[in-house]
């Protein structure tokens, strides 16, 4: 069930989309090693790095907790920032 909903951006907050193959990263073990708690943490402590840097450093930072080159699931991850 679907429910529309309205909220006004500030100056500088941003919207996080994301798909699920982001928060369900399995190393090659097939143990979970990354989920939404984490990736909250992992953006808010990077809260003054540039959108495009931190998309860059959690994909990469995604890879590295795999220890794979690739993906099992799709990773997909759009900010939006209002900027005025």
């Amino acid at each position: 069930v679907y429910r529309d909903e309205s909220f006004k951006l500030e100056k500088d907050d941003n919207i996080l989309l994301f798909t699920d193959g982001i928060t369900e990263i399995f190393d090659k073990n097939g143990r979970k090693v990354f989920d939404s708690g984490l990736l909250v943490k992992f953006i808010s402590e990077r809260a003054g790095n540039s959108d495009a840097n931190i998309i860059k450093s959690l994909i990469n930072h995604l890879k590295d907790l795999r220890k794979l080159p690739h993906f099992d699931d799709d990773v997909a991850v759009l900010n939006i920032r209002r900027q005025e």
